[in-house]
């Protein structure tokens, strides 16, 4: 069209222009109608790619969560079966008394108990079976002179100090309130054949320094008393439903062997209680030669039979000792 238009037909045909200018116009609107509508067809499209992709990402899911879902029923059921066959090759005489639970914890936790009970029982009945051949024995007429009967000597005791003991419980009646209530100290008692008053002894008490409510006891015990309710019992023994803290009477240290303070204040290195070598114990390699006492060592004590530091007759001992007591009574 532009090739047709020329200057003279401009000046001849002024209707021309105008047709061109109308023609012009409307190509430009069609122009940015058309433009509308391209960019509403691109939203159109981000829209419809947007949800297909959603689309996509809830089927990948839902099909993760089925995956999932199948393998956790496939587990419960082998566990089922497992369980099953585990009950069935378990002996009748075991089952009984236990409710079969899906909660493996609790089935352990029964089979525990029943072994604990049955432990129990076995330690009564070895005891009761001692007693029995103990009384045989004292009452046969027809043993033969090659047998002997011996007498087994009862362990030395040491002393410890209960702090804190409810004032309206009688000093009489204390070491069998300590055995009734201390599971592994009345075991010991009974494997031993002992009553409480023989194998726990009050040598004397003071009054306790936070409550008039309250006594502190010197408690003298056989060594695996003291033993059970230092290392077992964490150094608390149960009185009348109470807590009561117990240490050695003297003070001593496990660390050191030493006295007059505890193994959490020693500055020194661990000493072996046997060779009094800077070890420890489980580690000695003299256990089979005579023991030799620190303490006495320490302070060049000599002519002395050989102990360890723990014996009542080393004489360190017996200094600390009556040392401690007199301060004990002195108190108040």
């Amino acid at each position: 069209m532009e090739n047709q238009i020329n200057n003279q037909n401009v000046n001849e045909n002024p209707k021309l222009i105008d047709l061109l200018i109308n023609h012009t116009e409307h190509r430009c609107q069609n122009g940015e109608k058309l433009l509308k509508k391209l960019r509403n067809i691109q939203k159109e499209c981000h829209k419809i790619q947007s949800k297909s992709n959603q689309t996509k990402l809830t089927t990948t899911i839902t099909t993760n969560i089925e995956q999932d879902s199948n393998s956790i029923k496939n587990i419960q059921s082998y566990s089922d079966h497992h369980q099953q066959q585990t009950n069935q090759s378990m002996p009748s005489s075991s089952i009984s008394g236990i409710q079969l639970s899906q909660n493996n914890q609790t089935i352990t936790t029964k089979i525990n108990h029943t072994n604990d009970s049955f432990k129990r029982k076995s330690n009564h009945n070895e005891i009761e079976t001692a007693n029995k051949l103990r009384k045989q024995i004292s009452n046969s007429e027809s043993i033969d002179q090659n047998y002997r009967t011996a007498t087994i000597q009862r362990s030395v005791q040491q002393m410890i100090l209960f702090k804190g003991v409810d004032k309206s419980i009688s000093s009489d009646k204390l070491p069998e309130i300590i055995s009734k209530s201390n599971r592994q100290i009345n075991d010991y008692l009974c494997s031993m054949n002992q009553i409480p008053s023989e194998a726990i002894q009050i040598r004397f008490w003071r009054k306790n320094q936070k409550s008039s409510d309250l006594i502190d006891y010197v408690v003298q015990v056989d060594c695996p008393i003291r033993t059970i309710i230092m290392r077992n019992l964490e150094r608390k023994i149960i009185i009348n439903n109470e807590n009561v803290q117990t240490v050695d009477f003297p003070i001593r240290c496990y660390n050191c062997i030493g006295f007059n303070h505890m193994s959490f204040d020693c500055q020194t290195e661990q000493i072996c209680y046997h060779c009094s070598g800077y070890h420890r114990h489980q580690d000695c390699s003299k256990k089979k030669e005579p023991p030799i006492c620190c303490n006495c060592k320490a302070e060049q004590i000599r002519n002395q039979k050989p102990h360890n530091p723990y014996d009542l007759t080393c004489p360190i001992f017996q200094r600390m000792l009556d040392q401690a007591i007199s301060q004990f009574k002195n108190r108040y």
